[in-house]
This record gives structure tokens, C-alpha cells and sequence, in this order.
């Protein structure tokens, strides 16, 4: 599903060229990661076990602009 998104990042200013967005980011990707580790034993209820869930950093990317000089 395709969409637009932006970022607003304090101190950095986007060029986007939607009005609604205007002075943010426009970000062209994004990725993160999510998983749990199970365990085949069985709980008391019949259910495998699950460990901590853990997330990833979240990362996005963006085209080529004058911001890049703020990373």
C-alpha cells in the first residue's frame, strides 16, 4: 500500500512541497523489526512459552537534500 509520509525533526527543516507538511522531511522508506523467541515447552495452559518481545531501531530514508549537512 503506497502512501506519503514526512517527519518533523526539531531543528531541521524538510522541503516538502505539500502545504499541510511544509518544512518537513519527506521520508521515501522506512524500516524496524519486531520478534519473540518461543519455546517449544509447553505451558501450564497447553501454549508454548514466549520470551520478551524486542524491537529494532526504527530507520527512514529520504532523497537527497541540503539536510543531509544536519546528519
Amino acid at each position: 500500500m503506497a502512501f506519503d509520509a514526512y517527519i518533523q525533526i526539531d531543528n531541521i527543516p524538510g522541503e516538502a512541497l505539500d502545504k499541510q507538511y511544509s518544512k518537513w522531511i519527506e521520508v521515501l522508506g522506512y524500516d524496524f523489526g519486531v520478534s519473540q523467541s518461543t519455546s517449544a515447552t509447553a505451558s501450564s495452559t497447553g501454549g508454548a512459552t514466549s520470551g520478551r518481545t524486542s524491537v529494532t531501531n526504527f530507520t527512514f530514508t529520504k532523497g537527497w537534500s541540503e539536510i543531509a549537512l544536519y546528519f
